[in-house]
């Protein structure tokens, strides 16, 4: 046996004990294999969705998409579902048992089936040529989609039960197309939610599942979330009362509880902004909403959680009213409540 037919035969023993390399269009930025069923799953249960398999079963025609993000993370899980006994609908799954819900039209509906026709093919691409020869593939913090089919036409006799494909986004081929385009015809059954400014937001994706997070005069919420996403955290040079003052609206009287202590601000004054500064420094935590419900079309209240910056352990919880202000027409803090210590209620 020759020297070098037995190093073929030692590699091929070496490697017969490996998995197989995981495609690059299956990968998302932390190596999470995502054409694999586990990871599908647990994505499907965070969001309270269904298998497209039981979708199938149930006779259902359904075209969705889940999305992945650069840094790994899952978003909600966008789909068209008509259901047997009923209209098609338009559904966003969101975290936390959150769901989106609308009627969808018969010309959006074809819209989405034309969208996802050949949402599941594989497109081949040529590299493109350096000195003619091929450029190597760089790409960083690709999102990963998979567009997912129940009971979807092959033609106009034959019907596909499931139909599934992952994509990469370096790669830039039709599954990709197809999820971001299925993620804006969601966007137009959902119109309340086109009041959040579009520039604040990745996708329509991102979108979506914000507005999930928005209750009671949906409009008036969005408005208010879009405003107030607006204020840029503290320059280096600006005082640190001075971007609560910003952070509180202009000509803002509110008062601020935290934990019990109590502060009223006066028109122009500094007293707000000074107790804010202080006991953030005290307490070095973010806040995070979870909640905003337009309570009418000029006040909408904000509940989230204050969090260390860079960790996800929750150190207490806090609500707000905001007012529409009718000079400015701006949002303005009417009242802040911190309890530190505290857990969101469920």
């Amino acid at each position: 046996m020759s020297l070098i037919v037995f190093a073929a035969i030692a590699a091929l023993a070496g490697l017969a004990g490996q998995e197989p390399a995981v495609s690059r269009d299956c990968r998302d930025d932390n190596g999470v294999n995502r054409c694999d069923s586990g990871p599908r799953a647990e994505t499907l249960a965070r969001f309270s969705a269904p298998t497209i398999e039981a979708d199938a079963a149930s006779g259902a025609e359904v075209y969705r998409v889940l999305m992945v993000d650069g840094y790994g993370q899952d978003l909600p899980v966008i789909a068209f579902e008509r259901r047997p006994g009923s209209s098609p609908q338009a559904v966003v799954y969101a975290a936390d048992g959150r769901k989106l819900t609308a009627s969808v039209g018969v010309e959006l509906w074809g819209r989405v089936q034309r969208e996802f026709r050949f949402a599941d093919f594989a497109v081949a691409h040529e590299p493109p040529l350096l000195d003619g020869r091929p450029m190597p593939p760089v790409c960083l913090h690709a999102w990963v989609t998979t567009v997912e089919m129940a009971n979807s036409p092959l033609d106009r006799s034959r019907l596909a039960p499931v139909r599934r494909r992952t994509d990469n986004t370096c790669s830039g081929g039709l599954t990709t197309q197809s999820a971001f385009g299925l993620a804006d015809l969601a966007l137009e059954a959902f119109p309340q939610c086109e009041a959040l400014d579009a520039q604040s937001y990745r996708s329509a994706v991102n979108r979506l599942g914000a507005c999930a997070e928005l209750d009671g005069d949906v409009i008036a919420a969005a408005q208010a979330r879009s405003a107030l996403m607006k204020v840029e955290w503290r320059r280096t040079d600006e005082a640190v009362d001075a971007y609560w003052r910003r952070y509180t609206g202009m000509n803002a009287t509110p008062t601020v509880t935290w934990d019990g202590e109590t502060v009223a601000g006066e028109l122009h004054g500094r007293e707000v902004a000074e107790f804010l500064a202080a006991k953030f420094a005290e307490h070095p935590v973010r806040m995070v909403a979870e909640r905003t419900t337009g309570l009418d079309s000029k006040h909408v209240e904000v509940t989230g959680v204050l969090q260390p910056a860079n960790a996800g352990e929750v150190l207490g919880v806090y609500s707000q009213v905001w007012a529409l202000s009718p000079h400015a027409q701006n949002w303005v803090l009417q009242t802040m409540t911190v309890t530190m210590g505290a857990q969101p209620a469920n």
